[in-house]
């Protein structure tokens, strides 16, 4: 089985770090991306962990163009309210920058972009 998703897309909230009860750097943020057909867009959830997450704060902001990698997941669980809620969102493994406006010294400059992404 493959569980693979590459979101091309813009920050869409603002991007907050905070910490896991374990002490690790985490982001939960969302991205627009555009639909094929029209000048819809959705709007999906995106959470990172550790030096993605860090790296993103410090490096971007709404309104820049990233590039998601990850898998989807989808947790279940009841709410407070004894009510069945589904959480769905894209866990990142790698996050590419495509918005320069980093310095050349810096690590999100130096990132190496997959080759199917230098196309667009």
């Amino acid at each position: 089985m493959l569980n693979d998703c590459k979101l091309l897309g813009r920050i869409s909230t603002d991007l907050e770090l905070k910490k896991t009860n374990q002490g690790k750097d985490c982001i939960t943020f969302d991205i627009a991306v555009r639909r094929d057909k029209g000048d819809k867009a959705d709007f999906i959830t995106v959470k990172a962990y550790n030096v993605v997450a860090t790296n993103l704060v410090k490096f971007k902001s709404i309104g820049d163009r990233i590039i998601v990698c990850g898998q989807l997941h989808i947790n279940t669980y009841t709410n407070k309210n004894q009510q069945k809620q589904k959480e769905v969102f894209v866990m990142a493994e790698k996050i590419y920058y495509l918005d320069n406006n980093v310095d050349e010294n810096n690590y999100a400059a130096n990132i190496d972009v997959p080759t199917e992404v230098k196309k667009l």
